[in-house]
Parts: structure tokens; C-alpha cells; sequence
């Protein structure tokens, strides 16, 4: 689990940073720091992987607030909590990606919570390792939008980047000498429907169902008759098991 904590006061920063190491396990990496435009700059320039940004909302030159909008542009899965003194900006920092507040004399309570439960989600995210050719390849289940058949080939569709609010989603297209069949065994069905011998597509990434199918990214499939009524009861199964744990 990565984390980054930004606080321009040094003292704070400290605190925060020892209250973190409390409940972090041995591969986490933590990283501090005390100047927010240093911080921009390095989500820029390297869009480093992180799971949980701790940020102070005011603080010169780049706010909490600002980064807060850098952080949905550039991270389709990532998680903010805001420390400060003042209640009065929790409507505005709230948004996309904004799991939590907190005021500063609650930070040390209820920091841990947090970080609890963002490990607990990322740890339900599974990995599948394929080995094609000389290369092996990991992809992560939650970023698939859809596989579709092409002979001996399948073609996944891998989402880089998307935002809900602006529906704003970026692709990236693998293929790989896998069949179809090796997908159903090692993907989680209860989250993915096999539409037919040459498309499975993900529910996550499912914008509505009526006698079609519509993807967040435009793409439209028929709903073989037969399988209405059950691909319907699957997807109603998804979405109260995701409710449940999100």
C-alpha cells in the first residue's frame, strides 16, 4: 500500500507521518511532504502509484483543493482524506475520490480506520497472470472492461483512466494468444458475463441494461433472449455485493 501525506506545517506533518507508521505492514511505502507545489509537480511528471493521499486543505500557492482536482485528472483508482482546522471547507473538498475529513484533534482516532479499509478493498482486487509467449503480463480483474474473441486470439480492453462524473475513459487494447475459455477460469464470473462464444464484458464498466447492453465507452452488444432474464439477475447480484463492500 502506497501512501503520500502533504501538510506545509512541519510539526503537523510529523504527527501525521507517526500516527500513519502505526498501522502500516512491512512492503508499505510512505512519503512525505511539506511543500504541495513539489508534490504537483512529481504528479505530473510521474503519476507515481498511490492508494491513499492525507492532505491539508489550505496551504500556499497549491492547495489540498487544487490537488484534489490534479489527483481525479491524472488517477482512476485512488483514495483522498482531508486534515484541517477549519469544518468550514468540507463541502468543498469533497468529490470524486474524496473518501473522508477529518478534523485535526480526530486525526490520530480515526486515521487507522481508513487505511484499514482502503488495504481491505485493494486486497479484493485480483490479479491475473498471464504468460503469453516470453512475456508474462499482469492485469488487474478490475480494470477490464471486456474481452472479445478474434480466432485464436483474444482482445482485452483495458481501461487506463476513468472518471463516473465526466464519463471520460481512456482504453488500452492487449491481445493475447489466450482463449476464451482460459479467461472464464480465471476471471471472478460473479463479476463478468459471457454474452456469447466471443464476448465477455465486465459489469463494472456497464452504463445500463434494456434489450441492450451499454459500456461506459460507447459500446452496445444484443442480449442473446435466452439470456435476459439471467444476465439481469447476475447484475443485480453485482450491484448489491458492491454496495455492500463500497
Amino acid at each position: 500500500m502506497n501512501i503520500i501525506i502533504c501538510d506545509d506545517n512541519e510539526i503537523l506533518l510529523q504527527k501525521e507521518e507517526s500516527v500513519c507508521k502505526r498501522y502500516l505492514e512491512s512492503a508499505d511505502v510512505l512519503l512525505s511532504y511539506q511543500e504541495s507545489t513539489q508534490l504537483y509537480e512529481k504528479l505530473l511528471s510521474e503519476r507515481p502509484e498511490v492508494d491513499l493521499f492525507i492532505l491539508d486543505v489550505e496551504m500556499p500557492e497549491v492547495s489540498g483543493l487544487d490537488l484534489k482536482d490534479l489527483i481525479a485528472k491524472l488517477y482512476e483508482d485512488t483514495n483522498i482524506v482531508f486534515v484541517t482546522s477549519h469544518t468550514g471547507y468540507m463541502k468543498e473538498a469533497f468529490g470524486k475520490k474524496v473518501v473522508g475529513f477529518l478534523s485535526r484533534w480526530e486525526y490520530e482516532e480515526k486515521i487507522g480506520r481508513f487505511i484499514d479499509k482502503i488495504r481491505n478493498e485493494k486486497k479484493q482486487d485480483r490479479y491475473i497472470e498471464i504468460v503469453d509467449g516470453r512475456k508474462t503480463i499482469q492485469l488487474s480483474q478490475r480494470r477490464i472492461l471486456g474481452i472479445s474473441a478474434q480466432r485464436v486470439y483474444t482482445r482485452v480492453h483495458y481501461v487506463e483512466y476513468y472518471n463516473a462524473d465526466s464519463n471520460e475513459i481512456r482504453l488500452v487494447d492487449g491481445v493475447y494468444r489466450y482463449s476464451m475459455q482460459k479467461w472464464e477460469e480465471c476471471l471472478d464470473m460473479n463479476e463478468f458475463y459471457k454474452l456469447n462464444r466471443s464476448q465477455i464484458i465486465s459489469f463494472r464498466y456497464v452504463q445500463c441494461i434494456t434489450d441492450e447492453i451499454e459500456m461506459v465507452n460507447g459500446d452496445i452488444f444484443r442480449i442473446p433472449a435466452g439470456k435476459k432474464k439471467v444476465l439481469r439477475e447476475k447484475y443485480f447480484n453485482y450491484i448489491c455485493k458492491r454496495s455492500f463492500f463500497e
